[in-house]
């Protein structure tokens, strides 16, 4: 399919005027005699690219030459392109030099290519060729050249028989594929074959640390933008692990990631990549080890949902970030067309190997000849994607940026439709329309939708007025008494106060209309619930944030499914439907019930965040930060779904939470890390975050026992030498790891659009307030020896490292053991525990006798954590087993084992601690305050209050003696 542009004779006047003004600040400029003959052209060419126009006046020659010379007649194989770069990179003597040489050329290739492209003379097949042979070229050549130079320097990493050892550049996505964008940034993995040592040299050298520097060297040369620009912004997150993981890994490490650590999508990823280079014998072994990850020897039909998954989480981005006029991830967009062919390829290419190819366009062909879907035009499939392919290339050959989203101004819109051969942007909006149905058509019969929920009763929703007609309120009324909803006078009056509401806003009349349609089925689904006065309420707060945003007034109305799980959620928690109203963003989640009622894997969260971020630029702060937030706010309702559909039992929960948590605060360490080190560097041997500081949990989050609007006590503590860090910018190594904190501090307690992260608490920390932000190791174990008091020894009890390398938890570990088992005059410790919690519920007790406050009051939840740190802080010393534990449930285990306590008082305090954090929890989710009737958990009080009587009654008396 090649697609001529509009001549220029047809050319609106506004595009032919931009052409002349363009060729005319050229002549102004340059001598342009020897382009006078091609006037007409290039005053075509600027019509409709400034990128053209902006190399013609960056090198008017060396333009002049190609098009006296016919070159940019001619299509650019991959050996003309290989000449120009070794041409132009040919006796750099300095890696400024060689980033200077590589713009250079990537800019008059690029032209050439453009040219071509938006001019008509290239069909699609020749400018993906051409662009990923311009990328691959550049980036191995690059590479030799950095790989000769630190070999002079540090000698020739070789493995352990003296074989040399080569850098592996593995592209990934499009690069992969050889079907690059015109302006694309690349995705590439680095890897070596065998670990070693660096030979020819005095000082040897890992063969880890000679890659890690190549690479390093590599991405800068690349991706640094300069006076000249740059040559591909290079995108590392798919490597192993992520932004946390090494750049660069042996093929042992690599096997054994994939086979222990692989996931789904990274088998999506994995389809595409390709060994850039030399076709040697370590890219057939790099292949042979990736093969059996990617490509099942059966028939894996799991492709299909995890590529549904996928898609779910795109269709989200969309209409989260409004990318409707996005003709790749857009509904019909040019994802979709590869979600088919990788779903086909996942599915059964472990059996046919002809579909392990890695282009789409062969890919499809492929499936047309095995006939593996019938059912499915494949040519059609591939004519819309050639369509979408050379339209997202008419929208970069513009300015050479990288976009996908058509433009909003009517002058861009003329050139776009210019370049696509259109008479008009209409014209070009119906031929797109006309693409995209046969995209989303062939894809929706491939990957398929999941079988959405019946819609409410019908008899239901036909007995409804038409939404319209809701100020009839004898009408109204008297439907609800039929249906049996009760206190119908007070649904009839919500129902009036929100129409009031909705006449007000300004709703435009696609988002009026999809409002009249949902209404009556909101209304059905509504009438359908055991408390329908009380749910209406809390369903039409969630409405009323998005009356202006129609896109999610119509995925209600596209998916009963959603809609009826947002009335069942909002019947069962206030909590979640405050979420909801203040988070449009998470009905996203209701589009798929089995996995909004079904939490992550515990050791699943950490990946799912990896993989989610991905999706996020790593120099957008902003961005990171309402990512974060999402990703917390969306597992936050899954859990409180299956919390409340009674799916997971309270400890459950609070695993999930706190694991959550974990991962998000381990997160936000690494990215404030990430931010420093770029300017500063790293400490005297430390290169990693883990390496150099810990994060300690008090608390709930130490005991395991985090809630949903919990917030987080933490202690920062390392163990690095006092010096200045190895960056152009170094600083004092403790400025730098009080700045590592403040960062942290900001990610996580900043209030965005989306809120905040977590509430954090800091002040646990030696000398609290006052004391330093990071404390050394030893000034810690000086403190909690010397200067703690008692209640922060009990703390401690509740103390657990969740952020740290393994010698730092060991560490902390082995101190906190020694601390909460020092010796102690076991009736000093029982006075001081009993008067802080006096202290406390003098403070903060209900002082109500008609009620129960579940924590503060006596028999609740601090008596029976008082119980538990006076049983290992007293007892410590002689039985160590009593510190194993950080969290309530297994000290009171221990306790009964080591007969501290009897098996019924351990089993009583444990029921009554569940007891009551279950009902916090409940109360939570219902936006009530964590207090009860008195008469409520009766029992279990005073089962709690006769335990502490146990072991507490000479001091309770002692202090009840008056002074």
């Amino acid at each position: 399919m090649t697609i001529k542009p509009v001549a220029w004779q047809a050319l609106a006047t506004d595009l032919q005027d931009h052409g002349q003004r363009q060729w005319h600040k050229l002549s102004d400029r340059h001598d342009v005699a020897n382009l006078l003959p091609f006037q007409h052209q290039l005053s075509h060419a600027f019509a409709l690219s400034d990128f053209l126009f902006d190399v013609v006046m960056y090198d008017p020659s060396a333009v002049a030459d190609w098009l006296q010379s016919g070159s940019l007649n001619q299509a650019l194989n991959k050996q003309r392109i290989a000449e120009q770069v070794t041409h132009h990179i040919q006796g750099a003597d300095s890696e400024p030099v060689l980033m200077t040489r590589l713009r250079q050329a990537r800019r008059l290739l690029q032209f050439h290519i453009i040219w071509r492209d938006l001019l008509g003379d290239a069909d699609l097949d020749e400018v993906l060729e051409a662009t990923s042979a311009l990328a691959d070229e550049i980036i191995v050549q690059a590479n030799d050249w950095l790989y000769q130079d630190l070999v002079q320097r540090w000698g020739t990493p070789c493995n352990k028989t003296g074989q040399p050892q080569p850098l592996l550049i593995i592209g990934m996505g499009k690069l992969g594929g050889e079907e690059l964008n015109v302006s694309s940034d690349v995705d590439l993995i680095f890897t070596y074959p065998e670990p070693g040592a660096t030979q020819g040299v005095r000082r040897e050298r890992d063969n880890q640390e000679f890659f890690i520097r190549l690479g390093q060297r590599l991405i800068h040369v690349l991706n640094q933008t300069t006076a000249d620009g740059s040559v591909f912004r290079v995108d590392m997150r798919l490597r192993p692990f992520g932004d946390s993981g090494p750049l660069v890994m042996p093929f042992s490490a690599l096997e054994d990631y994939y086979q222990h650590h692989g996931r789904e999508w990274e088998r999506y990823a994995m389809v595409k990549a390709r060994v850039l280079g030399d076709n040697s014998e370590y890219a057939t072994e790099l292949r042979q080890l990736l093969t059996p990850f990617v490509y099942r020897r059966y028939i894996d039909f799991s492709a299909f949902q995890s590529l549904r998954k996928m898609k779910l989480l795109i269709e989200q981005e969309v209409r989260r970030r409004q990318l409707k006029a996005n003709v790749k991830l857009g509904s019909g967009g040019i994802r979709e067309v590869e979600f088919v062919a990788q779903a086909v390829q996942l599915m059964r290419g472990g059996r046919e190997r002809g579909l392990r190819g890695r282009n789409l366009l062969q890919t499809l062909a492929v499936i047309e000849q095995l006939k593996a879907l019938p059912d499915t035009n494949m040519q059609s499939l591939a004519d819309s994607y050639r369509y979408l392919r050379k339209l997202e290339h008419a929208l970069q050959g513009v300015r050479d940026a990288q976009t996908q989203t058509l433009p909003d101004e009517a002058f861009e819109q003329a050139r776009i439709a210019a370049i696509m051969g259109c008479s008009s942007w209409q014209q070009l909006l119906d031929d797109l329309e006309q693409q995209r149905q046969v995209v989303h058509q062939g894809f929706t019969m491939v990957i398929g939708e999941q079988p959405g929920d019946e819609e409410p009763e019908q008899e239901v929703l036909q007995a409804l007025p038409l939404w319209p007609d809701v100020w009839q309120q004898e009408l109204v009324e008297g439907i609800c008494r039929e249906l049996g909803v009760a206190e119908p006078d007070r649904f009839v009056v919500d129902l009036q106060t929100f129409y009031d509401k909705s006449k007000k806003r300004q709703l435009g009349p696609r988002g009026r209309d999809a409002l009249e349609r949902v209404m009556p089925m909101v209304l059905a689904a509504v009438c359908q619930t055991d408390r329908p006065a009380q749910t209406l309420p809390s369903v039409l707060g969630v409405i009323e944030p998005v009356l202006t945003r129609t896109t999610y007034l119509e995925l209600l109305l596209e998916n009963p499914k959603a809609l009826k799980q947002l009335v069942s959620l909002c019947q069962a928690s206030s909590w979640i439907a405050n979420q909801l109203a203040f988070h449009p963003m998470l009905l996203d989640e209701l589009l798929e019930p089995a996995q909004l009622y079904q939490p992550t894997a515990l050791d699943a969260y950490e990946d799912e965040l990896r993989q989610y971020m991905l999706r996020v630029d790593e120099d957008d702060l902003e961005q990171q930060m309402e990512a974060l937030r999402h990703f917390k706010q969306a597992h936050q309702l899954r859990i409180a779904a299956a919390d409340v559909a009674g799916q997971l039992p309270i400890t459950k929960v609070s695993d999930h939470l706190t694991r959550l948590a974990e991962v998000l605060l381990d997160y936000c360490v690494h990215a404030a890390w990430q931010q420093l080190t770029v300017r500063h560097g790293t400490p005297e041997g430390g290169t990693s975050a883990n390496q150099c500081v810990a994060v300690l949990g008090y608390g709930k989050l130490g005991g395991l026992e985090l809630g949903y609007n919990s917030d987080l006590d933490i202690v920062f503590f390392h163990m690095v030498k006092p010096g200045v860090t190895t960056g152009e910018k170094p600083i004092d190594t403790t400025q730098f790891l009080v700045k590592l904190v403040q960062r942290f501090s900001h990610l996580m307690t900043t209030r965005t659009h989306s809120g905040e992260l977590y509430e954090i608490d800091l002040r646990l920390r030696p000398s609290g307030a006052s004391g330093l932000l990071i404390t050394h190791l030893d000034s810690l174990a000086e403190y909690q020896k010397q200067e703690a008091w008692v209640w922060e020894h009990q703390a401690l009890v509740r103390a657990r490292a969740v952020f740290g390398s393994e010698q730092l938890l060991d560490a902390f570990a082995s101190l906190r053991r020694e601390i909460v088992c020092l010796p102690r005059n076991m009736a000093e410790l029982a006075l001081e525990v009993v008067k802080m919690r006096h202290k406390m519920r003098d403070h903060l007790g209900s002082k109500d006798d008609d009620s129960f406050d579940l924590k503060q009051d006596p028999g609740g939840i601090a008596d029976i954590e008082f119980i538990a740190q006076y049983l290992v802080l007293g007892f410590g010393q002689d039985l160590p087993s009593m510190a194993d534990w950080s969290d309530n449930l297994r000290i009171f285990e221990t306790a009964a084992e080591q007969q501290l306590l009897t098996a019924e008082q351990a089993s009583q305090l444990t029921e009554a601690y569940c007891l009551y954090r279950n009902k916090g929890h409940h109360l939570a989710l219902q936006r009530q305050k964590a207090k009860v009737s008195a008469t409520e958990f009766s029992n279990e009080r005073q089962q709690v209050i006769a335990v502490w009587q146990h072991l507490f009654a000479d001091i309770e008396r002692q202090l009840q003696q008056p002074s």
